[in-house]
């Protein structure tokens, strides 16, 4: 498994969490830990995804 590939696992688990948090779950100390943990997630799972690939066109780089 790729690294993006546990990046948007990590995304769609933590957005999972908050969302049956914030329907079911009232706002007290508890449950605020798993909205943290699920922030996290979120966090985390946002570095993972991203892919940067070199530019093919080197004219692109003159311009600038």
């Amino acid at each position: 498994m790729s690294k993006q590939t546990i990046g948007k696992i990590l995304v769609i688990i933590g957005f999972a969490i908050i969302a049956v948090n914030v329907i079911f779950l009232k706002p007290y100390d508890p449950h605020s830990i798993l909205r943290w943990i699920a922030l996290a997630l979120i966090l985390i799972g946002f570095m993972f995804i991203p892919t940067y690939a070199p530019l093919k066109n080197k004219q692109r780089d003159k311009k600038s």
